[in-house]
């Protein structure tokens, strides 16, 4: 920004010279280089107006109304209970045994399919797809509550020579695809909870 208003202030300079003058005159340089102070100037308010707003935004599920669940994963899966208890309190859910409505996480499957292969037959693209099913009850109702899924997927390359290195990217992309799908589930689940219509 700063580098175009100093071409605007020399231009303008320019400007006034091919118009008859010898040289910029000191008014009118005066005036451009108060000009160019005066668009920096915005040019830092609105850089911090931006942030600001970026803030606001962040904390937007901070600002709701909080909720309680009781999360029950049928199937142990101790990452995927670490990444819950890290993200509820950014979506303002509180986990508690004795909530009345309870979250639970009936089965969470990945999948990892060749998605191409080298001349010689070798994998060279993989696609990662972690499926996750759940559903949100109210402790008293005497019907099962209705099932959702969800799928996320991510693929990536792979290289024979660089086996641990590839299999860290591939634990870190299903850690990617678990907290993907963890806020999918609270959001929803903070709808499912909010409805009066819920069983």
């Amino acid at each position: 920004m700063r580098q175009h208003v100093l071409l605007f202030a020399r231009q303008s300079c320019q400007r006034v010279t091919n118009k008859g003058s010898n040289q910029c005159t000191k008014t009118h340089w005066f005036g451009t280089v108060g000009v160019a102070f005066f668009c920096i100037m915005l040019s830092g308010c609105g850089w911090q107006l931006r942030g600001i707003e970026a803030l606001q935004q962040k904390n937007i599920l901070t600002q709701v109304t909080p909720i309680t669940l009781n999360l029950n994963l049928v199937k142990r899966n101790p990452e995927l209970l670490q990444i819950f208890n890290n993200i509820n309190s950014l979506n303002n859910i509180h986990f508690d045994n004795s909530a009345r409505h309870t979250l639970t996480v009936h089965t969470v499957d990945i999948d990892k399919r060749h998605l191409a292969v080298t001349e010689t037959g070798v994998a060279a693209q993989f696609l990662l797809t972690v499926t996750l099913s759940y559903s949100v009850s109210v402790n008293t109702a005497k019907t099962p509550a209705r099932q959702y899924t969800l799928t996320s997927r991510r693929d990536y390359d792979f290289d024979a020579t660089q086996i641990v290195a590839k299999k860290q990217e591939e634990q870190a992309l299903i850690s990617e695809l678990y907290e993907e799908l963890a806020q999918q589930t609270l959001l929803h689940a903070r709808l499912l909870t909010t409805d009066t219509k819920t069983p």
